[in-house]
């Protein structure tokens, strides 16, 4: 009866201990699982909306520079991947393409100016070319006549000193060499200016 009586008490103690530990253990986590906001599961799309002040960055980044300032009329698409000389961005380009035209119009203008100005730079060298040659031909004309005046005036001194002819033939012709040389001085300072020019 007695040991019937002790393990009633032990039973009935680890019964009782058992009791207090479950609600000791058992009801933080009941706690917990009230605080925890739940859903029920269902089959569908899984959705992820963060709500957050702040900045978004790319994890790889580049500067990208048109040559030119003007209306964005295309983009590439986000994510694309891209190859070097691949085109990004596409521009509104009817301006520059009047302005291109309108170069290329003065490119013509002055091309033609160039070939002008060529063909004048020909005609001018040839024209100097023809002028050189007329002075040099002057000189000659002027250094042949001068000769012939020395040798006239040679002649004519050898017949005044035999009494042939008359002193006033002699100033003549000493006049005519005087006058061939002047022109041959002019003749080759002509010439000179014209190789200067």
């Amino acid at each position: 009866m007695v040991r019937l009586l002790v393990t009633a008490i032990v039973i009935a103690a680890m019964a009782g201990g058992g009791f207090w530990a479950y609600g000791e253990f058992a009801s933080p986590a009941a706690q917990v699982s009230d605080q925890v906001p739940t859903i029920a599961v269902t089959k569908g799309d899984f959705r992820r909306t963060v709500d957050s002040i702040g900045e978004m960055k790319a994890a790889r980044s580049a500067l990208l520079n048109a040559p030119y300032s003007g209306q964005v009329v295309k983009l590439l698409e986000e994510g694309a991947r891209v190859q070097k000389g691949d085109t990004l961005i596409w521009m509104e380009t009817e301006e520059k393409e009047e302005q291109l035209k309108d170069h290329r119009n003065e490119l013509g203008l002055a091309e033609k100016d160039l070939e002008s100005a060529k063909e004048e730079y020909r005609l001018q060298e040839q024209q100097n070319g023809f002028s050189l040659k007329a002075e040099e031909a002057r000189v000659e004309i002027a250094e042949q006549r001068y000769k012939d005046s020395q040798q006239k005036y040679a002649a004519e001194e050898t017949l005044v000193q035999k009494k042939i002819s008359p002193q006033s033939r002699l100033d003549e012709a000493e006049l005519a060499m005087l006058q061939a040389g002047v022109e041959l001085r002019n003749a080759r300072i002509n010439l000179q200016k014209t190789e200067e020019n």
